[in-house]
């Protein structure tokens, strides 16, 4: 409550510098796509937003949380927001870094492909081959155009999965996956992949 009271009492005194340093502490006590929008908007309307952002995006890969007028790092822009100290914000656990699920939507709300593939794959790398990732519909959607032969085995992988399960709602998720991996392959030209690849599933899976 203290602090939507300060951020509407400096949004009335137009210090918009103050205003994004609260939208920030917000963003690194939960980070999410959600408040790194929030925090987009503040500091661009404070003018600060690349050097913002270059912070915000090093803190999701590294956990270390920017200080005032400095930074650590000698290739990394100077934070340029005021601090609040509203919260006792910790750095989070290292198993925890980089914190790709965020990084995925980040740039997926961005339109940069090959960074969503980047942060993708090295998701995978924390991650069994046979667990799904609630993001990988959504990663082989947005990377499919840019990297249509990748897109494709994301979508497999996650039909896979839910057919495993042997269920019915299962199987109508599966089906949409691999309505999307055929749409995809038949208009790069591997049809011929697809019949073989859909026959041997119905084979394994009657």
């Amino acid at each position: 409550d203290l602090r939507q009271a300060v951020k509407k009492l400096r949004e009335r005194e137009k210090d918009w510098l103050g205003v994004a340093a609260i939208f920030a502490e917000e963003f690194f006590e939960q980070p999410a796509l959600e408040t790194f929008e929030k925090l987009a908007s503040a500091a661009n309307r404070a003018g600060v937003w690349p050097a913002v952002r270059e912070c915000a995006m090093h803190y999701l890969q590294t956990g270390k949380i920017p200080k005032e007028g400095r930074s650590e790092d000698g290739n990394l822009a100077a934070w340029p927001l005021p601090s609040c100290r509203y919260l006792e914000i910790k750095e989070p656990r290292r198993s925890e870094l980089p914190m790709t699920s965020i990084l995925i939507d980040i740039a997926i709300a961005e339109k940069q492909p090959s960074e969503v593939l980047r942060w993708y794959d090295s998701s995978q790398q924390k991650t069994a081959w046979w667990e799904p990732t609630y993001q990988d519909d959504r990663v082989a959607r947005a990377i499919a155009e840019q990297y249509p032969a990748r897109a494709p085995d994301i979508w497999k992988k996650a039909a896979e999965t839910e057919i495993a399960q042997t269920k019915p709602s299962a199987y109508a998720t599966a089906g949409e996956y691999l309505r999307k991996m055929r749409r995809v392959l038949e208009s790069n030209g591997r049809g011929q992949e697809w019949l073989e690849y859909s026959t041997s599933l119905k084979q394994t899976h009657a």
